[in-house]
């Protein structure tokens, strides 16, 4: 076989392999929307990313007290979110109020005092002090 052939055989073949193993290495979160609002687009990126990536609201609204699941990478800790309501608000989360992805199971997206919305993650069982960590957004 001539090198290039070769080259390209093997990067083929490890590009399959690491798609094998992200695949096997993903996480469901399960999300809720408690605000009070239809959450018109909803991305939800590994901190970093200069990209948004996919809408996971696009194909329809993500309606008041509707549960999506979504998978993520736990090898990833660090995760940012942006999503825009249907009052036209945008509300997002990174830079120093990155979200902490680490054993998350469920994240409920609500509104707080002031019209505030907030975040709460809930963690696996596996976490012995079964604590939940909120945030606010501005």
């Amino acid at each position: 076989m001539k090198p290039i052939k070769i080259f390209l055989l093997a990067a083929i073949t490890v590009a399959l392999l690491q798609s094998v193993a992200c695949a096997e290495n993903s996480e469901r979160l399960e999300i809720l929307n408690d605000t009070g609002r239809n959450i018109n687009a909803l991305y939800i990126a590994p901190v970093g990313n200069t990209n948004w990536g996919k809408d996971f609201a696009a194909a329809a609204p993500f309606e008041v007290f509707q549960k999506k699941i979504l998978k993520y990478n736990p090898a990833i800790r660090y995760y940012k979110l942006k999503m825009t309501l249907d009052d036209g608000r945008e509300i997002v989360w990174e830079g120093d109020k990155q979200i902490d992805f680490a054993g998350a199971k469920k994240i409920i997206l609500y509104s707080g005092k002031n019209d505030a919305l907030k975040y709460a993650i809930y963690r696996s069982p596996v976490d012995k002090s079964k604590r939940k960590k909120s945030a606010e957004s501005d």
